[in-house]
């Protein structure tokens, strides 16, 4: 998928972002967030368990081509915060030789940073999200986007949801009224009766914590991580495939490595 992304987007630098912890600051605001309840017989707790020992191989494997990888820097936080705040440092202009960044993911919910130069992109899906198309995409604009999260909820994340507001209805709303503040400062019925719930689902949902917490250092490990520049281990990664029995990539191992070779010789940085 990497090599496929390279050749479709020619990006100068590839961040990867691994959530190795939930965010602490939403498990205090809500400690059923992000909690899954499983069943003793439950097969698909094995298979995620299974995922998990999958995703320390591909971390050792990632380590050794030219990306960037956050993970224990960001301990604490979740990826998409971590997104969140390279796309706000972008967007002020920090990196002077990044001309677009394209935010590669099946997240709907990172689809509130797009801007005139931050794109959405779903690899599974093939599918595009850019400022142009992004009100005929979702049905309200950018900056309504966390209101209507809030409003129709997110019952994967086990964000407080109300019975009976959806989608639909989220749009409506936001069509009408513009934002959710703007319905609880003219008392509508709907919206005032619950409140609570939905202002704790807006603060939930909402990617601005680097503005809330400037002074935590998680933006500075950031940083730290991302003026290093990665390498590219040729030999390590052949060892592992090879230890991993990954034939068919050892076949096509020359072509990708020459693809990457490109990548990484051609020496853009983000500053």
């Amino acid at each position: 998928m990497l090599g496929a992304l390279i050749r479709q987007l020619d990006p100068g630098r590839i961040v990867i972002t691994f959530d190795l912890s939930k965010s602490k600051y939403r498990l205090g605001k809500h400690p059923e967030y992000k909690k899954r309840k499983w069943k003793d017989n439950d097969p698909m707790r094995h298979q995620i368990l299974k995922f998990y020992e999958q995703l320390t191989v591909l971390q050792e494997v990632l380590a050794h081509y030219p990306v960037s990888i956050l993970g224990e820097e960001i301990v604490g936080w979740e990826a998409d915060d971590a997104i969140a705040y390279i796309v706000s440092q972008f967007n002020a202009g920090k990196y002077s030789a990044v001309h677009k960044v394209n935010i590669i993911s099946a997240d709907k919910d990172l689809c509130a940073l797009v801007g005139k130069q931050v794109n959405w992109y779903d690899p599974l899906n093939e599918k595009l999200v850019t400022e142009s198309n992004f009100k005929e995409t979702f049905g309200v604009a950018i900056s309504q986007f966390p209101d209507y999260k809030a409003i129709k909820g997110d019952p994967g994340d086990n964000i407080p949801h109300v019975n009976g507001m959806g989608e639909k209805l989220a749009i409506k709303l936001l069509t009408e009224y513009g934002t959710l503040a703007k319905m609880m400062e003219l008392k509508v019925e709907r919206v005032l009766q619950h409140q609570a719930v939905l202002n704790l689902a807006y603060d939930l949902v909402r990617l601005d914590l680097h503005d809330r917490f400037p002074e935590d250092p998680v933006w500075k490990n950031i940083d730290n991580k991302l003026l290093v520049e990665p390498g590219f281990n040729k030999d390590r990664l052949i060892e592992i495939y090879q230890i991993l029995s990954f034939k068919s990539v050892l076949e096509e191992f020359p072509v990708m490595s020459e693809r990457w070779n490109l990548f990484f010789e051609a020496g853009k940085k983000l500053q």
